[in-house]
């Protein structure tokens, strides 16, 4: 309960970069694993999984950020979840590729591109992927691109497509 509350997140956050003692570790990755999809939907449990990927090492991160598989769609279109989702495909190639693989595969991708927030994840992806999986990206969106039925939308992101494959 304390990680849904703006004055507990501050308590939490503390706790979680603290928590040397290998007991305590282990409690805290099980409450994470076990809330990580309702956390990283709010406004202030969002902080908690945010703290989780910059602190814990890239196993423990992939553990707890395992709930969101097959969910990156709608994490990604959300305010809160879509700044994790971003970190979270920052922090590790194998998150990324399992982000730009789920993404591609889903028949919601222009949805995501449309937007306020997603589009913003898409262009992170697009930014630090490199080789077979950032080809992967860039023609998927490439191909949902006249999906968009927005005149400026469809040009920002050609332009955005364009810049890399120049």
């Amino acid at each position: 309960s304390l990680a849904y509350n703006i004055n507990g997140i501050c308590i939490v956050k503390k706790i979680l970069t603290l928590s040397h003692k290998k007991e305590l570790h282990e409690k805290l990755k099980k409450l994470s694993y076990e809330n990580a999809y309702n956390l990283i939907q709010h406004s202030c449990g969002n902080y908690v999984i945010q703290v989780i990927v910059e602190e814990w090492e890239t196993k423990e991160i992939i553990e707890v950020i395992s709930q969101f598989n097959g969910k990156y769609v709608n994490l990604s279109m959300q305010k809160y979840s879509s700044n994790v989702v971003e970190r979270c495909i920052e922090k590790d190639e194998l998150i990324l590729g399992k982000y730009i693989k789920e993404i591609c595969e889903s028949d919601r991708i222009a949805e995501v591109m449309k937007n306020n927030f997603g589009n913003y994840v898409i262009q992170k992806a697009l930014k630090i992927s490199k080789g077979e999986i950032k080809n992967l990206l860039i023609s998927t969106v490439s191909r949902n691109i006249s999906k968009l039925n927005d005149k400026k939308l469809i040009s920002k992101w050609k332009s955005i497509v364009g810049g890399y494959t120049d």
